[in-house]
């Protein structure tokens, strides 16, 4: 987790509104950056730190703003200076080092990410694990994996002969653009506790189990199956289909 931002609230010179003064941490510069530089605007200051003008009132209200807006530490390091835009670019100096390492991990992170595959033997919830924390490492660097990126990768990385058949049937059921993370991780812990069981005595012919399963997939998303007289979740029905034509394939 990113250090917390303690928020200072000023009023403006003119009109009767209120605006925080953002405080600067050690993982938000950028964004610091870019608010910071709209309170100085709303102060009517900020042409005061780009051009180092030496008014006196208008740098004193400029310094004095990012003086609320930075850690004690670091006013100890500029508070000898004596324009706001010497302030304004000590602040920064400080700072571009430790964003570009910033980039360089999270250029890094989300390499690992890409690479990223479940192995044979490895569990549902392990891999889960393992995206799941590259994509808190992510967010906390600034990067936010988008949900649906997140559930196309893990179902890309499975093992593809063990997880063929319920993958198959997952992507025609579902609308992977909305379905949740935990859901689809739901979904196949549930297929990897109950295994290639035989749950029918369906005969499937044929020489190939996949296009039977999208033939039957497909009719299941219009018509939901009966068995014993009550109906039961098209989803259910897709993954037994998967487990009993990957009994059959086997």
């Amino acid at each position: 987790m990113g250090d917390l931002a303690i928020v200072t609230t000023l009023k403006p010179k003119e009109g009767g509104s209120t605006i925080k003064c953002p405080m600067l941490t050690s993982s938000n510069y950028i964004v610091w950056g870019i608010r910071m530089k709209n309170v100085l605007k709303v102060h009517k200051v900020w042409n005061i730190v780009e051009t180092e003008s030496e008014e006196e009132e208008k740098n004193d209200l400029a310094i004095g703003l990012m003086f609320q807006a930075i850690p004690e530490t670091l006013v100890l390091q500029v508070g000898e200076l004596n324009t706001a835009k010497k302030v304004w670019e000590a602040i920064r100096m400080r700072h571009v080092g430790a964003e570009r390492v910033k980039e360089a991990r999270l250029q890094t992170l989300m390499f690992e990410f890409d690479r990223l595959s479940m192995k044979d033997a490895e569990k549902i919830d392990d891999f889960a694990g393992r995206l799941s924390e590259i994509s808190s490492k992510a967010d906390v660097l600034g990067e936010e994996i988008e949900e649906s990126k997140l559930v196309k990768k893990f179902l890309k990385s499975l093992p593809r002969k063990k997880y063929i058949h319920i993958v198959a049937s997952l992507e025609q059921v579902l609308d992977l653009k909305t379905t949740s993370f935990e859901d689809i991780v739901g979904r196949l812990k549930v297929y990897e506790e109950r295994g290639p069981k035989k749950k029918r005595h369906t005969k499937i012919m044929g020489n190939s189990c996949t296009q039977i399963l999208s033939l039957h997939v497909s009719t299941m998303m219009n018509t939901k199956e009966t068995e014993d007289g009550v109906e039961g979740p098209i989803e259910e029905e897709a993954v037994d289909v998967a487990m009993e034509a990957e009994t059959h394939q086997g």
